[in-house]
Parts: C-alpha cells; structure tokens; sequence
C-alpha cells in the first residue's frame, strides 16, 4: 500500500484542532459542489476524519459519519438533497479491487460530491478524473509534539 504519499500542493495553513471548524469554513465548503472529490492524505491520527466530520455537519448531513475502513464506502446526503460518497481506501490493496468492488461508477456520478481518505492505490485513476472533475486535495500533517498542532496543505482544482 501507498500509504505516504504526499502529492504537490499549493496552499498552506496551521490550525489547532479547536480552529478544525474554521479550516472547514474558510477552505473546504467553497468547493462543496455536486461533481467534486476531496481528497485526504495523512498519517493514522492526523485528522482527516476529524475534519470530514466536521465538513459534513458544515453541509447538513445527519447521520453519524464515521469512517468507512471495513466497508471501504459510506452514502449520505447533505442538506442539498445530493449524495456524498465516503470512501477509507486504507485497507485497499490494489486497484483492480476498486474496480471489481465498482466504486468507479460512484466517483462518475458528477450530480454526487466524493470524499477519499487514504487514496494513494487509486492515484492513477483520480488523474483521470481530475480531467472530467472538480479536485480538492487536502494532506494533513502533525507540525508538534503534543499532537494539537496541524498544518493543513491544499490544491483546489477548477
């Protein structure tokens, strides 16, 4: 697996986990559109599913949204009515098994918006996609000791 894999990104910020909020409003509900994939890179414990918890109530999704590792996928919907794709690929081991589970289809449907934790096996194929979509790519990493310190870095693709 492909865990560590840090793609270029453009933008970046340091937040504590009390400002996850802010870092939600200001940077990622912008591009909360219907066609959009966000996609989170970042150790165990960084935060990435503090922050999509945190975004998803920012949209109005209700129910409980937890991260999806033994299902690999979770569906809901937000307060626009429009379904919202969560997939943990963590435990993914190639991509052939992305495409036999046909988790492809639901990363085509462009009325849907798309969040990815731990997409590094799926890589190639969010290339292809990021032709035909919108792209938020979003890394989180420690930056101290304590484990209360983020840096958040970013690429928001038109």
């Amino acid at each position: 697996m492909t865990h560590q894999e840090q793609p270029p990104l453009e933008q970046s910020r340091f937040f504590s986990l009390e400002q996850v909020g802010k870092i939600v409003t200001e940077i990622l509900l912008p591009s909360w559109k219907a066609g959009t994939l966000f996609v989170f890179h970042g150790v165990l414990g960084a935060g990435k599913t503090t922050l999509i918890k945190q975004l998803c109530a920012h949209v109005g999704i209700k129910d409980e949204v937890i991260s999806p590792t033994y299902m690999y996928m979770n569906t809901y919907i937000d307060g626009q009515n429009r379904k919202v794709y969560h997939f943990d690929l963590y435990r993914l081991d190639k991509i052939e098994d992305f495409f036999d589970m046909g988790f492809d289809a639901y990363l085509a449907d462009k009325e849907a918006i798309s969040i990815i934790e731990w997409p590094g096996v799926i890589m190639p194929l969010l290339a292809d996609f990021s032709c035909r979509h919108r792209v938020v790519t979003v890394s989180l990493l420690h930056t101290d000791q304590t484990n209360e310190q983020r840096e958040i870095r970013y690429q928001l693709e038109q």
